[in-house]
């Protein structure tokens, strides 16, 4: 545990060096919010089909959404920056502690919700090392947490900046249309959520009896 600690710390105070090269004490706008939500969802969605292929030798849709983006990406950026406005005065390794618990409440919860709307699960650590009800586990918190510092320290403000240079209506107008598909994206997804075979497990047949009952 000494030797995560020291990574985490390694990690954090590399960031922070990155970062003193950004303007990422900025104030963002809603439209920027926006607009930093679906790029990570975006890149999530991407990454998520990336890692399967390589490590499952298949390309799929990890998302339940239809559409090319996973929201809990896009949410966990967000929430990222919310988390660096409360934490501005303190230490990186705070806002990184807080990122990784933050980070696994929303995971851990969407899991659950998931599993008892749909009677399937979109991911599976149980074979993991330090994990909980296969819903969480350490490696995935740790990649969350360091990419949420990347994401405070120097990617929001350099996306940020990118839409500086366009319009303040243009950007307001291409919010409102992401958001509207996002929208639609998930009335017609509740109803047909993508899953199948290499993307999602079936409940009882990954989860134990303890956890089947409610834990």
């Amino acid at each position: 545990m000494n030797t995560i600690a020291r990574g985490l710390e390694y990690l954090s105070n590399t960031a922070t060096n990155a970062a003193q090269r950004y303007d990422y004490e900025r104030t963002y706008k809603k439209t920027s919010y926006v607009i930093i939500f679906f790029t990570f969802s975006c890149i999530g969605w991407l990454w998520e089909i990336l890692y399967t292929y390589l490590t499952e030798g298949q390309a799929a849709n990890r998302g339940v959404l239809n559409g090319p983006w996973l929201p809990v990406y896009g949410t966990g950026a967000v929430m990222s920056l919310l988390v660096y406005q409360l934490l501005k005065n303190k230490r990186p390794t705070y806002l990184l502690g807080t990122i990784m618990l933050f980070a696994g409440i929303i995971e851990y919860a969407t899991g659950v919700f998931l599993e008892k709307t749909y009677g399937m699960r979109w991911w599976d650590y149980r074979d993991l090392t330090f994990q909980l009800h296969g819903r969480i586990c350490l490696r995935g918190l740790i990649f969350f947490g360091t990419a949420g510092l990347f994401i405070v320290y120097i990617a929001a403000p350099r996306i940020d900046e990118f839409t500086e240079r366009f319009s303040s209506r243009f950007i307001s107008a291409l919010a409102l249309l992401l958001l509207f598909l996002l929208i639609f994206d998930i009335i017609t997804s509740s109803q047909a959520p993508n899953m199948g075979r290499g993307v999602t497990y079936t409940v009882f047949h990954t989860i134990s009896p303890l956890i089947r009952n409610g834990a």
